[in-house]
């Protein structure tokens, strides 16, 4: 055999040997956690109840409920009536797990978003006298979740099967269902 073979023979042999050596260095180096942001509620009101609940679309439709006296809840618009309690506090329960995958904080412009003329307003105010306002924007570019402003304050991203439930309210109000005449 030729020198120059034996030596790339060798060079072959070293830069496999460099290989595996390194290769196995990093499989038992100790990965370092990348911290990740805890994810946290839209809505902090875990300790009180609902009281009024108000849904606005651009088209100017409303959906508006009121809890009576007696803890039942009232429709007050579209059409005055008596509201399918379950499916009510199917949304309370819905608002209050309203979950934020990202914060973006405060923004320059919010039309950006679909903020500067909201596709819907909530209004929510809460027996211990709290209120909040919800504007609810454009889909992300991804269409998994809408942006968000509360109160007036810095942009979220809420993911669209958790509100897509509360904002199909105003096309299906909570009605009770009309009860089947018997013959």
């Amino acid at each position: 055999m030729k020198t120059s073979n034996w030596i790339l023979l060798i060079l072959f042999a070293l830069a496999v040997g460099t290989y595996f050596l390194v290769k196995h260095t990093q499989a038992n180096k100790p990965s370092e956690a990348t911290p990740t942001p805890s994810a946290f509620y839209l809505i902090q009101e875990n300790d009180t109840v609902l009281k009024k609940f108000r849904l606005q679309g651009a088209d100017g439709r409303v959906l508006e409920l009121e809890r009576n006296q007696d803890g039942f809840w009232q429709i007050l618009q579209p059409e005055r009536a008596e509201a399918e309690q379950w499916k009510v506090s199917a949304m309370e329960s819905q608002l209050g797990s309203l979950m934020v995958n990202t914060q973006l904080g405060n923004v320059a412009n919010f039309g950006d978003f679909g903020l500067d003329a909201p596709t819907y307003l909530l209004h929510l105010e809460y027996y211990n006298g709290v209120k909040h306002k919800i504007e609810v924007g454009k889909l992300t570019p991804t269409k998994s979740g809408y942006y968000v402003r509360l109160d007036d304050g810095g942009v979220y991203v809420i993911p669209q099967y958790s509100l897509d439930p509360i904002l199909e309210l105003l096309d299906n109000p909570p009605y009770q269902p009309t009860p089947t005449p018997t013959p």
